[in-house]
């Protein structure tokens, strides 16, 4: 049996048999925020240095680095039941962790260290105030033309984790997001997620695009921070070694193996 989802904003005519009656008198729907179950497949804090005008870099103390000058880089990533897989990086003092997300997961009573990585969660995408330009397809700025022929950005707007629920197991989340979005029974049968949901109006859903835009950045910085890191370990490849797997936001693209490090190290 398939039962509606609470979250699901219903047309002005729910009565009529006749589609084209509904379609006649049909009203501007509100949506709720995206909402999601899903398992916290990557949460991640490490130091880094922020500073205004300047590309973000690995905070080290060998390099000259401060207790004073550090930020506090957070990754998290989540694999939803529906959908694709969502994305957020942000810093310890940006308003949207210390506002919304991290007081959410206080709420919950949940520790704020690795062990939140593998852990099954209920989290709405809440609105933190940015205002950001859209990118098309291509990866260019986007714009949209108005009624006068004149065109003008396209403005999206940011979101960040809000965590309303944690579960102990993957079976306790299914079945919480089962009653929340409605379940098919064919495919709760068979052991399978449900389809990603049709209802949920294309703005709101997570631009793969977008997410996989995140996680090329990340890999950018990371291959940008290991010729600063051989550095600091004085060209040698054994503190080159530790440096590597003592910087996590590092280590998880790149090993001392990995061609793009060895290649730093026959240069030398």
């Amino acid at each position: 049996m398939t039962t509606a989802p609470r979250n699901v904003p219903q047309t002005a005519d729910t009565t009529s048999d006749d589609p084209y009656a509904v379609a006649s008198n049909a009203a501007p729907r509100a949506f709720g925020p995206y909402h999601a179950f899903g398992e916290l497949t990557q949460f991640e804090a490490y130091f880094v240095v922020s500073k205004k005008g300047e590309a973000v870099r690995p905070w080290s103390p060998q390099s000259g680095d401060t207790p004073a000058n550090r930020s506090t880089r957070i990754v998290m990533q989540l694999a939803p039941t529906r959908g694709k897989v969502v994305e957020r990086q942000t810093l310890d003092w940006a308003g949207d962790w210390v506002k919304i997300t991290q007081p959410s997961l206080k709420a919950l009573g949940v520790p704020i260290d690795r062990s939140l990585k593998g852990r099954f969660f209920e989290v709405e995408m809440a609105p933190d105030g940015r205002k950001y330009q859209r990118k098309g397809a291509d990866g260019n700025p986007s714009f949209v033309q108005d009624d006068t022929g004149q065109f003008t950005p396209e403005m999206g707007e940011g979101s960040c984790f809000k965590f309303l629920n944690v579960f102990a197991t993957a079976t306790e989340m299914q079945a919480a997001a089962d009653a929340f979005f409605g379940t098919d029974d064919s495919a709760s049968s068979a052991g399978q997620a449900p389809a990603p949901s049709s209802y949920m109006p294309e703005a709101t859903l997570p631009d793969p695009a977008a997410s996989a835009a995140v996680t090329n950045a990340a890999r950018q910085f990371a291959q940008q921070s290991l010729s600063m890191l051989w550095d600091v370990s004085g060209h040698d490849v054994e503190q080159f070694t530790k440096q590597l797997a003592s910087n996590p936001m590092v280590s998880q693209y790149f090993t001392i193996d990995s061609p793009e490090v060895r290649s730093i190290i026959t240069r030398a």
